[in-house]
């Protein structure tokens, strides 16, 4: 949190002096690898898990889920290497340098995750790794050259590694309030493969949202400052789930929920908007 690695590269020139490790020789990997190998020695009836560069809640409307395998994201890698103020910076003024540590990333991301896929190869029939938690940042303009263009790239990628089929389903993903990005989610390079989108829900936007993605299941989150739980009456919570399921066709379309209690007093309202959530969307659940 105080300390971000490339935040003081001033250069592409810098950058292309920088050679991809060999993970296994990284203490902190290796020290993952020793501590899930004693844990398979001593516990052996417990499985260690995945290493979590898979998910298995690629959501496909009409099949359920599907294993999927995750790649970091430029966006989000250059929020965690530069730091959020100077990777933004870069990506806004300096287009040389955020192209270069775009190749930087690129193959950090690929060689990472295929160095942890090689010690425990899974079958997995989807790609869990467009946009990232950061996209919500970006300009329209920034958006497609630093986020669409990598997730073109990096699907053309895992298809020649790991011969995904053409048709592999997709998910996409940003995490905070992307209004701005909507249009573009509709124009995505890969927007035939893409089965889920994950983003915080907006109140009165989701039938721009649906608009955008018309076969895509919607996952929608609930959250401060759009929408707080910890201060909202019941009659709202209800409200905002009815209102926003029918903007989404009343189908494909799921909610969850995060919230912070800053003031003990508004705990009691928080547990008891939760109950509200969940009586509601029992409700609105579809029955077969």
């Amino acid at each position: 949190r105080h300390h971000y690695p490339l935040e003081d590269v001033e250069s592409a020139a810098e950058l292309a002096r920088l050679k991809v490790t060999d993970w296994g020789r990284v203490n902190g990997v290796q020290r993952m690898l020793d501590s899930r190998a004693r844990w398979q020695r001593e516990r052996p009836a417990e499985p260690a898990g995945q290493f979590g560069f898979t998910w298995n809640n690629l959501a496909i409307p009409g099949r359920g889920e599907v294993a999927a395998v995750c790649y970091p994201s430029y966006v989000d890698l250059g929020v965690y290497l530069m730091g959020t103020t100077r990777f933004l910076t870069v990506l806004g003024g300096e287009p040389e340098l955020a192209d270069a540590f775009m190749e930087l990333c690129f193959e950090l991301s690929t060689s990472y995750t295929e160095f942890l896929f090689d010690r425990q190869p899974l079958p997995f029939e989807g790609l869990c790794a467009f946009g990232g938690d950061a996209t919500f940042f970006l300009s329209p303009a920034l958006y497609e050259r630093y986020s669409a263009a990598w997730d073109a790239r990096l699907f053309a990628h895992v298809r020649g590694r790991h011969g995904l089929p053409e048709t592999a389903p997709c998910n996409l993903h940003s995490c905070g309030a992307s209004s701005h990005l909507y249009e573009l989610w509709g124009r995505h390079p890969c927007l035939a493969n893409i089965t889920a989108m994950q983003t915080r829900l907006i109140p009165g936007a989701v039938g721009r949202l649906r608009a955008s993605l018309p076969d895509v299941e919607l996952e929608l989150t609930l959250h401060p400052p759009e929408f707080d739980l910890a201060t909202a009456e019941p009659a709202a919570v209800r409200e905002v789930l009815r209102a926003s399921s029918a903007q989404a066709g009343a189908r494909d379309v799921h909610f969850s929920f995060i919230t912070a209690v800053h003031q003990p007093e508004h705990l009691p309202r928080v547990m008891r908007n939760i109950h509200v959530c969940i009586e509601e969307l029992e409700r609105l659940r579809p029955r077969r």
